[in-house]
């Protein structure tokens, strides 16, 4: 009888940022995690300041009052940190045979 087995365990390497000698990991990438993201884009679309700590606070893990005191630019650079995972991910994906989907 055929058969489909699925594991919905993430195959890719855990994310992993560290913020004042305290690592945190995003271990998968999913839905939830790019609808906060989205939920956060449009907060700081609608001027709303805490939008950038909430990201670093929900979407990394770190705690409030730190995620509160980090300098605009660092989270910045946690948001392109991400972006070139997926980026470095996906190429390495393609060139192993897998299927390019940003074409």
């Amino acid at each position: 009888m055929p058969k489909l087995t699925i594991n919905t365990k993430s195959l890719y390497e855990p994310i992993e940022i560290e913020v004042d000698g305290v690592s945190y990991q995003i271990e998968k990438l999913d839905t939830n995690f790019f609808e906060k993201v989205q939920k956060f884009d449009a907060m700081i679309g609608e001027g709303k300041l805490d939008a950038n700590a909430l990201f670093v606070h929900e979407c990394i893990g770190v705690p409030m009052k730190k995620a509160k005191a980090m300098d605009y630019r660092d989270i910045n650079g946690i948001r392109n940190f991400i972006i070139k995972c997926l980026t470095a991910e996906n190429e390495k994906n393609v060139g192993s045979g897998g299927k390019d989907v940003t074409k």
